[in-house]
């Protein structure tokens, strides 16, 4: 299992991308994996300054006046769709 992984801002359908790749070569070389933990799915406050929100994962957090909201990254969403096509044998 690949656990806890991501990254932020704009490079998260990029970091996205490279995962899938590597989830590939793992599966072609027989390498068993169960899974892929992308972590965080939300955006988050930041460690040392809680009141920074960094934009990661599959939904950011929009902070519309003192409600919170969920907007998908759609580039994100894209290649998550992408892999899930790619590996996910039809029923």
């Amino acid at each position: 299992m690949i656990t806890e992984t991501g990254h932020v801002h704009d490079q998260r359908s990029l970091w996205l991308h490279y995962v899938i790749d590597e989830v590939h070569a793992l599966l072609a070389e027989g390498i068993p994996l169960r899974g892929v933990c992308l972590y965080p799915i939300l955006g988050m406050p930041e460690w040392h300054v809680r009141h920074q929100w960094t934009p990661m994962g599959l939904w950011d957090v929009e902070h519309q006046s003192l409600k919170f909201e969920r907007k998908v990254h759609e580039p994100m969403l894209e290649k998550l769709r992408h892999a899930q096509k790619r590996f996910i044998a039809p029923a």
